[in-house]
């Protein structure tokens, strides 16, 4: 099978109160046959991607919350395969660390 890649882009996000979370959002955009036609498509691109590609993910975002671009690049398509919880469950491999136990 061939590789398929993507353009990616990576935002901070910013909290209606000013504080920075630490996490980094990556959103998966348009899918190229080569790494070099994404790298093509980012240099031909750049100014818009930075300016309506921002734009359009802000408009996503709930009333006070800011996002800002940290990262344009190009990755190969992940694998998302979607988790079979009841396998998960039958081999005891999903249990939530946080849930706290009844008995305690």
């Amino acid at each position: 099978m061939d590789k398929i890649f993507m353009l990616l882009l990576a935002f901070t996000v910013t909290e209606p109160s000013g504080v920075d979370r630490d996490e980094i959002v990556h959103i998966l955009s348009r899918h190229f046959d080569t790494e070099v036609e994404c790298q093509h498509f980012i240099m031909d691109w750049k100014d818009t991607i930075e300016t309506q590609g921002v734009d359009t993910v802000q408009g996503m975002l709930a009333e006070g919350w800011k996002i800002k671009l940290e990262h344009v690049g190009c990755t190969e398509e992940p694998n998302l395969k979607k988790v079979d919880m009841r396998f998960c469950a039958r081999q005891n491999l999903c249990e939530n660390p946080m849930k706290q136990k009844s008995n305690e």
